[in-house]
C-alpha cells in the first residue's frame, strides 16, 4: 500500500507542476506574448499569491475527509461511496460479477445502503491483496485525490487569474480549463469507483 500511495504523490505532484505551469502562462500572457515589462510585472505580483495557493493546496487536499472526497466524486450528499449501491445497482451491471455465485456463498445479499457499504466492505478486507482488486483501488485514490485537488485548484485560482490576469481572454480560457479538468477527472474517479467496488464482488464470486 505504501508504495501505491508514493506512486500516486508523484502522479499528483505532476499535476500540480502542469496546473502551475498553466496558471503562469494565464496569468502573464500578454506580457509574455509582447514582452511588456510592466504589464509583465503587475501580473507576476498576482502569479506569486497563485501559486502560493498552488503550493497550499495538498495540504488543504488533507482536510478534505474521505467522505467530502467521495461526495466531490460521485456527487451524492448521503451513501456516496459506491459500497453503498453495489449490490443493488452496479453489480447487476457488471457481466464479471455472478449474483448467483454470491448468494450461494453469502446467502441473502443487503438492499439497505448503509448494510450494502458494510458488507462490501467485510467482502473488501477478505480479498485486499488480490492484484486485480489493490490495483483498481489505487486508481480510485489517484484519480480520487486528483478530483479532489482539481475543484480545490478551480476555487482558489479563480480570483487572481481574474483579477491580475494580463490578458481576460487567457484567463476566461484558463478558467474553463480549470472547470473542465475538475470535471473530466470527477467522471474517471467515479468510473474507477464504481469499478474497484464491483471488482471486489466478482473476485469474491469467482473464489472456491
Amino acid at each position: 500500500m505504501g508504495s501505491h500511495k508514493e506512486r500516486n504523490n508523484k502522479l499528483l505532484l505532476y499535476a500540480l507542476l502542469v496546473n502551475a505551469f498553466l496558471f503562469f502562462l494565464a496569468m502573464n500572457w500578454s506580457g509574455l506574448a509582447v514582452l511588456q515589462w510592466d504589464a509583465l510585472a503587475r501580473s507576476l505580483r498576482g502569479s506569486v499569491l497563485g501559486l502560493a495557493g498552488v503550493a497550499f493546496v495538498p495540504i488543504l487536499n488533507g482536510f478534505v475527509s474521505a467522505d467530502g472526497k467521495a461526495i466531490l466524486v460521485f456527487w451524492r450528499l448521503r451513501n456516496a461511496l459506491p459500497g453503498s449501491r453495489v449490490f443493488s445497482e452496479l453489480a447487476p451491471r457488471d457481466p464479471r460479477v455472478s449474483i448467483s455465485s454470491l448468494r450461494e456463498k453469502y446467502g441473502e445479499l443487503p438492499n439497505d445502503a448503509r448494510a450494502q457499504n458494510e458488507f462490501w466492505y467485510k467482502l473488501y478486507k477478505s480479498v485486499e491483496d488480490d492484484v486485480s482488486v489493490a490495483t483498481t483501488y489505487r486508481e480510485y485514490l489517484y484519480a480520487r485525490d486528483y478530483a479532489s485537488i482539481a475543484f480545490l485548484l478551480s476555487i482558489i485560482l479563480i480570483v487572481p487569474v481574474l483579477t491580475w490576469g494580463s490578458a481576460l481572454g487567457a484567463a476566461f480560457l484558463y478558467v474553463a480549463f480549470l472547470w473542465g479538468q475538475y470535471m473530466l477527472v470527477r467522471m474517471v474517479a467515479e468510473t474507477y469507483g464504481n469499478r474497484f467496488a464491483t471488482t471486489v464482488l466478482a473476485v469474491c464470486a469467482a473464489k472456491p
